[in-house]
């Protein structure tokens, strides 16, 4: 910082004054004259301005020097400069046949280079009511059952890769505590079409129905995007899945539902659950957060899982296994294509897997088999509908 004092003769009513200047490093010193001669005019503007006038002050400085754009490197001296030589005159200056020709060639050696590559088509998102994508009903119950589950066949570690990470306030203690109480009931949540209220959940889509091609859904971990790719046979596939093992009761009596939501926009998580234990000051909004969370639960379309938690382990291990399978016909071979967000095989729409099965079984020679859930963040709800594990 930097003062001076200087008397100004002309100003009534100011004897003296003090100038502080205040400088910024980048900016260039000023001298102390050229200082003490803007203190004085703007002492002298604030002292004589008693009534409203034309006249107008400006109180800014000029802004720094700007280095010049042009590096050293970016300047060639004319010798380093090859020679070439021009075309025809009339093609230059009239930019008329010359110009069209370059033109269209251009876009000819464009087409040609791309019509090798395969065509990426922008996908198709469904955004209707999915309340028809499901066979009816809607809901199956846990059977009734006399026998005691087993805790030993929840003893099961997960699934290779599989990174489970405990949601507040619960921990892998309190996690393992719930695992080992044969009366108490959970539930997977697996997404269906929207993201769930937590931030490491994995969002899900569902790919809109083609009349004319069959899109068949990615596996989460080959996206860019991690996220859920499902097709309404992709659903009804699933839920016939969770319908045989339920009538298996290998994992004990299990039940499952789905909950359309109302809109189609699925919700955005006003709560960002990281899944890490938080201290004892972020207790009092448990319950507020917890409300918001189920409200928000229901503004996606998912699918529930209540299982008995001794099996929690286990069904988790098998929702990660399971695969979508589409038969491919000797006919279709050869035809399958690459595309944004799907699969697209041919223009078959029949088939075992397909629908109405009007092809000969004999023309099917393979599988397509999908892992639709592979890679994927599931959620894992307390018999409070609470978030519980990431996995």
């Amino acid at each position: 910082m930097e003062a001076s004092v200087i008397h100004v003769e002309s100003t009534p009513g100011i004897e003296e004054i003090t100038v502080h200047i205040f400088l910024h490093s980048d900016l260039e010193p000023q001298t102390s004259q050229t200082a003490l001669r803007r203190g004085g005019d703007w002492a002298y503007a604030a002292s004589t301005v008693e009534e409203f006038h034309n006249d107008c002050y400006q109180f800014y400085t000029h802004p720094p020097g700007v280095r010049s754009l042009v590096d050293e490197f970016d300047t060639h001296a004319v010798e380093v400069v090859k020679e070439w030589e021009a075309s025809t005159s009339s093609n230059v200056s009239d930019g008329g046949p010359g110009t069209v020709s370059r033109k269209r060639d251009h876009e000819k050696s464009k087409d040609s280079d791309s019509s090798n590559e395969p065509v990426n088509k922008r996908r198709r998102l469904d955004i209707g009511s999915l309340f028809k994508a499901i066979p009816w009903p809607h809901i199956y119950v846990c059977p009734v059952t006399s026998d005691k589950p087993s805790i030993t066949k929840g003893t099961h570690a997960f699934y290779p890769k599989a990174r489970p990470t405990p949601i507040w306030p619960h921990t892998l203690d309190t996690f393992n505590n719930y695992l080992g109480d044969r009366f108490v009931r959970g539930a997977w949540i697996v997404p269906v079409r929207g993201r769930l209220p937590w931030t490491d959940s994995t969002p899900a889509v569902v790919l809109a129905p083609q009349t004319t091609q069959v899109v068949l859904p990615t596996e989460p971990f080959l996206q860019e995007c991690c996220e859920i790719t499902w097709t309404w046979d992709a659903l009804s596939q699933f839920w016939q899945f969770l319908i045989s093992v339920r009538d298996a009761r290998n994992v004990g009596p299990i039940g499952f539902s789905f909950h359309a939501a109302p809109s189609t926009q699925g919700a955005s998580p006003a709560f960002g659950f990281d899944g890490h234990v938080s201290s004892d000051s972020h207790r009092v909004a448990a319950s507020a957060a917890a409300l918001a969370t189920t409200s928000q639960l229901f503004s996606v379309d998912h699918i529930k899982i209540y299982h008995a938690t001794c099996y929690t382990i286990l069904v988790r291990n098998i929702l990660n296994a399971w695969s979508y399978k589409v038969a491919r016909c000797s006919s279709d071979v050869g035809t399958d294509s690459l595309a944004s967000g799907g699969i697209q095989e041919g223009t078959h729409t029949h088939g075992p897997f397909l629908g109405d099965d009007s092809r000969n079984r004999n023309d099917v020679v393979s599988q397509t088999k999908l892992r639709l859930l592979k890679g994927a963040t599931l959620v894992l709800l307390d018999e409070r509908s609470r978030g519980m594990l990431l996995c």
